[in-house]
């Protein structure tokens, strides 16, 4: 693989991953957590290339959720969708939420900016 396709995920967050995942009384070692860091990294490169894979296949240069799904259930890891597709629709939930709150937010900022004066 080239320089220019490395990149590692941070260790501190991996660590963090697995101290939320893993019970207290567990000890991971140092090559573990890189090992790990490597494997994510690898397979956020492969599921990533086979997404834009999927997006060229259907002459489009934006990649979708849709063509991520696809990509993961290509390298054959449909045991992963159910879960994808659950944190796709809360993500795109919440989107919708913050998207409806700062719109009310830019509503009633411009409500409270109007002058005060009487007509008489």
């Amino acid at each position: 693989m080239s320089n220019s396709t490395h990149f590692d995920i941070p260790l501190n967050v991996i660590t963090k991953i697995i101290s939320e995942a893993i019970p207290d009384e567990l000890e991971v070692h140092d090559d573990f957590i890189k090992a790990l860091s490597r494997a994510t990294s690898l397979f956020i490169l492969y599921s990533t290339t086979r997404a834009n894979q999927v997006a060229s296949e259907n002459s489009r240069r934006s990649v979708y959720s849709q063509d991520v799904l696809t990509a993961i259930s290509s390298l054959g890891f449909d045991h992963l969708l159910p879960n994808l597709i659950n944190w796709h629709s809360m993500y795109m939930e919440e989107e919708e939420s913050r998207k409806s709150k700062k719109k009310k937010s830019n509503n009633s900022d411009e409500t409270d900016e109007k002058p005060d004066f009487q007509v008489e």
